[in-house]
């Protein structure tokens, strides 16, 4: 009875024994378990968060490679811009020195027992600047003419505005140092290749003190239109009538300024239309005559032909239309008045039965901020532009409005 009752307690103890472990080991698992999930939970959220901080490292390094790509194109269109305001002065270092002569002669050097050198052997002193950039000031100019010493300055402005020109001409104390610092031409100063010419007077100037202009072209028979240029470009349809006004001549009924077609840019030149033949022949009158600081260049403009006299704006028979892009949606808008606005594009595509307008954009001067008189208007379908390109040269606001296919833009890279 005794040897039973020890057996089973030895049995009870041995089945407690093993429930014990089983439900250490079930623990250990489930701890385990638990760690095991904590653990992936932990690097779901690692990765969930790291997603985002990818995406967005990503989106930065696009966006820094769209800015850069950005700023490179702006600045080569800086350089272009500052490329055509140097060819626009491509007669400047002449027509400077006729300014220069009418202000101050150039003076011959000062007596310093020192020969002239070879690059100036008349020995002018003053010497003329172009190019230069829109912030450059006394203290940076005589910096850079160092070792020379100069003894004047003098910025040429715009006559009504004061505004700068980006040219001047410099004093200095002698001749071999105007003729050292000729050597610094094409140097980049300001981040600008500074051009630099002697100050010397034309030799085929008029009695009057102006440049001889260029003589006048056969006149055509009842011409009422004259061909303007080597304008200013800041000029603007009120200066011309301005100019009218102050030379007793009757006011023009249009002017047209002659822009570039893909750009839209103003490329110093146009056309100025009159009522009367009599007005143009006044007009013509004042070749060579100064307005906004350029010596106008006036001729007789040919009339074109199958050109209708009489039938008043719109009559003139419109630039034919380039050829149609496929699938083309936009349309190029030229000679537009500085008073059309977009309620204007959107009644006369009604007029002609276009669709709805997707996007009209107007082509403003970067630095001003002006109305260069020309746009874009982008339609919805091709059919719709076929539609509004009937409207080349119609009258829009008292101007011949031109109208073309616009090219696609090229794609980015």
């Amino acid at each position: 009875m005794g040897k039973r009752k020890v057996e089973e307690e030895e049995v009870a103890a041995a089945a407690a024994a093993e429930d014990k472990a089983a439900r250490k080991k079930a623990k250990k698992e489930k701890k385990a378990a638990k760690k095991a999930k904590k653990e992936a939970a932990a690097a779901a959220a690692a990765a969930a968060a790291g997603a985002p901080a990818e995406k967005k490292e990503k989106k930065e390094k696009k966006d820094k490679k769209k800015k850069d790509k950005k700023k490179k194109d702006k600045k080569a269109k800086k350089e272009k811009k500052e490329t055509v305001e140097a060819e626009t002065e491509a007669a400047a270092p002449a027509e400077a020195a006729t300014d220069a002569a009418e202000e101050a002669p150039a003076t011959p050097s000062k007596s310093n027992g020192a020969a002239n050198p070879a690059n100036n052997p008349d020995g002018i002193t003053r010497v003329f600047v172009g190019n230069l950039s829109w912030s450059v000031d006394e203290d940076a100019m005589r910096k850079f003419a160092e070792p020379g010493v100069i003894t004047d300055i003098h910025w040429v402005t715009e006559r009504d505005t004061g505004k700068f020109l980006g040219r001047g001409f410099l004093e200095f104390e002698d001749a071999v140092q105007a003729g050292a610092f000729l050597e610094k031409a094409g140097q980049v100063f300001m981040e600008r290749e500074i051009r630099i010419d002697l100050a010397q007077p034309r030799q085929n100037k008029s009695p009057g003190g102006e440049r001889t202009p260029r003589p006048l072209s056969a006149r055509p028979e009842n011409c009422t239109t004259v061909f303007l240029g080597n304008l200013s470009f800041n000029i603007d349809d009120p200066d011309i009538h301005s100019f009218c006004k102050e030379k007793g001549i009757d006011a023009p009924v249009n002017i047209r300024w002659l822009t570039d077609r893909e750009s839209g840019k103003f490329r110093g030149c146009g056309f100025v239309e009159f009522a009367e033949s009599s007005a143009v022949d006044e007009f013509v009158k004042h070749n060579g005559a100064m307005l906004l600081d350029r010596a106008l260049r006036v001729d007789y403009a040919e009339g074109r032909k199958n050109t209708p006299r009489g039938g008043g704006a719109g009559g003139r028979t419109p630039r034919p239309l380039s050829e149609k892009p496929e699938g083309c949606t936009t349309v190029f808008l030229g000679n537009l008045s500085y008073d059309i606005e977009d309620d204007d594009v959107h009644a006369k595509a009604k007029e002609v039965g276009a669709g709805d307008i997707k996007n009209i954009r107007w082509l403003t001067d970067r630095e001003s901020g002006e109305f260069k008189g020309c746009g874009f208007v982008e339609f919805y379908s091709t059919e719709d532009v076929d539609k509004f390109a009937t409207l080349n040269g119609k009258d829009v606001k008292g101007r011949s409005i031109r109208v073309d296919f616009a090219k696609p833009r090229a794609p980015r890279e």
